[in-house]
């Protein structure tokens, strides 16, 4: 064994360098990425956006749901996208999901509240072009409804809808 040459004492020291920068660089990025966010300046038109793209069938309507339940939670919009998930439920027939969402909107929201979702959301389904798919699934569902609060609310709502 004999010495090291020139390049070997390199190759070593540069070793060892890259072991300590490695071993002593911060473990986090100290650069703060701002996490993304949703612009809620416009909550209708990202809400009525959302409706559009489950029903459009253009993109996965787990995307727009998703989109919808985001919105959820804002105050502001909370009552309209509640209502909005409980009629996708009677369209894809998960009644359980529809119970409770529709459940929510009955009993969190005042009827001035309930009111202003309904017109929103029947305006959205209108221009859609799905208001009558939804008023005739919303009636069908009714009568399948043995609870007389759920079925009162469904009827709020399917007028309110056919007011539009």
């Amino acid at each position: 064994m004999g010495a090291l040459t020139k390049k070997q004492y390199i190759s070593v020291f540069a070793a060892i360098l890259i072991v300590a920068l490695v071993y002593f660089l911060p473990k986090s990025s100290s650069v703060q990425v701002e996490e993304e966010k949703v612009e809620l300046t416009n909550d209708v038109d990202q809400l009525e956006l959302a409706v559009v793209q489950v029903l459009s069938g253009k993109e996965p309507p787990m995307k727009g749901i998703m989109k919808i339940k985001e919105l959820a939670q804002n105050e502001n919009y909370k009552s309209s996208a509640t209502l909005v998930l409980g009629v996708f439920s009677v369209m894809t027939n998960q009644k359980s999901k529809a119970i409770t969402r529709f459940g929510e909107f009955g009993s969190s929201f005042s009827l001035g509240e309930r009111n202003n979702a309904e017109r929103k959301i029947g305006k959205v389904l209108l221009k859609s072009g799905n208001m009558k798919e939804v008023l005739s699934l919303m009636q069908k569902y009714k009568l399948t409804s043995s609870d007389d609060g759920l079925s009162s609310l469904l009827d709020e709502i399917i007028v309110e809808f056919k007011n539009i």
